[in-house]
């Protein structure tokens, strides 16, 4: 993008044109068309139209992220008389976990009517389920004030000032920057403005209460970098902008060849939003599906393709993948696996089969070379066990073929 735009420009009813390389096959080819829409001589050089500076301006953020930090008006940086809830800095990976893979997970308590979608409903919902510190309530009770938000405001409007548009023909990369800063800055100024109207409304409107609250609740989820809802969970991986979401399997039992139970504790499945997006075991867990008992394994997924795009739809995937595998792929009939349930007189590797072998696809892992024994017996239940009875742990994989 840099290197297009810092080359010699010229400006033509709204477009951009760089020069057209010189090749002889090309000369011949536009020779005779220097009037073509598409072309522009200026010194006896010739420019071909390559990006119109309104795309340039709606997708300069996309386009050219570092360029765009640098081009922010600084005055309109660390200087806002108070945030809304929808502006405090949480972070593009978290604010898709909550707004996108969190609601999938999360129930609203009964009694709440309509429909969750946006995202102060998504704020709502978690508002509902988590006690906020006081602290966050005061820090977030002071960027409201009427007051303040009304000097801001008039501060702003005090400051517009009109931009021309350029001057068409040749133009410089610095020129260009230098007006593209203006029209950004003045954009901000504008969204800043609408922004601090909205809060006013809201605050003289009587809403001022909800909208502290879900300040407030921003304000503990990026300082506490953890949230836990339901068995569904955030937490954040060191200093750095990616997080694991987590979803807990509670306890369940599966039955192994011969029928008898084994009760697995609770587990927290996670998926990092560092891609590929595998699901993997936080805690030390064993598990046929596991190939040993350590923090942090992956859980083996013979058709699973993790997704090397950072979604929400494939963070949800990555999850389920994982949950539904530990829960439901475990085939007492077939003993699939590193592991066994039972004891059985197999080695401690498994072949990869022939191409002709009728292999299931669900959930078996098949694998060459050696693999640590794990052992299950410390799990084994009867099938009386009161859980089990009482219905509170499911045998997840009682209908397995």
């Amino acid at each position: 993008m840099r290197n297009l735009l810092t080359s010699d420009l010229v400006l033509k009813s709204g477009f951009l044109c760089v020069p057209l390389l010189f090749d002889p096959e090309m000369e011949r080819e536009v020779a005779g068309r220097r009037a073509a829409d598409v072309l522009v001589e200026t010194n006896g050089r010739l420019f071909v139209k390559a990006l119109s500076l309104r795309s340039l301006l709606e997708n300069y953020e996309r386009l050219d992220p570092e360029g765009y930090r640098e081009l922010s008006d600084p005055r309109l940086q660390g200087s806002r008389a108070g945030p809304h809830a929808g502006d405090i800095p949480i972070g593009g990976k978290l604010e898709t976990i909550l707004s996108g893979v969190l609601p999938r997970f999360v129930r609203r308590r009964k009694g709440r009517p309509g429909r969750r979608s946006g995202p102060e409903d998504i704020l709502d919902l978690i508002a509902d389920k988590v006690r906020i510190p006081e602290k966050y309530i005061e820090e977030a009770a002071g960027t409201i004030d009427a007051a303040a938000l009304r000097r801001r405001l008039r501060d702003l409007e005090g400051r517009d000032t009109p931009v021309n548009p350029p001057d068409e023909g040749p133009i410089s990369w610095g020129d260009l920057r230098e007006w593209i800063r203006k029209v950004l800055s003045a954009r901000m100024a504008e969204r800043e403005k609408d922004r601090l109207r909205r809060m006013l409304e809201r605050r003289e409107s009587g809403t001022g209460t909800a909208e502290r609250n879900r300040i407030a609740l921003r304000l503990y989820i990026t300082g506490e970098g953890s949230l836990e809802i339901d068995g569904f969970g955030v937490s954040r991986i060191g200093a750095t902008d990616d997080y694991i979401a987590y979803k807990r399997t509670g306890e369940y039992a599966l039955k192994d060849y011969y029928g008898r139970l084994y009760l697995f504790p609770d587990c927290r499945v996670g998926v990092a939003t560092i891609v590929p997006l595998r699901p993997f075991v936080m805690e030390s867990y064993k598990h046929p599906f596991l190939e040993g008992t350590d923090p942090g394994q992956p859980i083996c997924l013979r058709a699973f393709q993790p997704s090397r795009v950072f979604t929400a739809a494939a963070m949800i995937r990555a999850l389920e993948e994982g949950i539904g595998a530990l829960l439901h792929g475990y085939s007492s009939r077939r003993r699939n696996g590193y592991h066994s349930l039972d004891r059985t007189t197999l080695p401690l590797w498994v072949a990869e089969p022939d191409d002709g072998d009728p292999w299931p696809t669900d959930y078996p892992v098949v694998r060459s070379g050696l693999v640590p024994h794990v052992d299950f017996e410390d799990y084994r239940v009867p099938k009386d066990h009161p859980g089990i009875v009482s219905g509170e742990v499911e045998v997840t994989n009682d209908l397995m073929p």
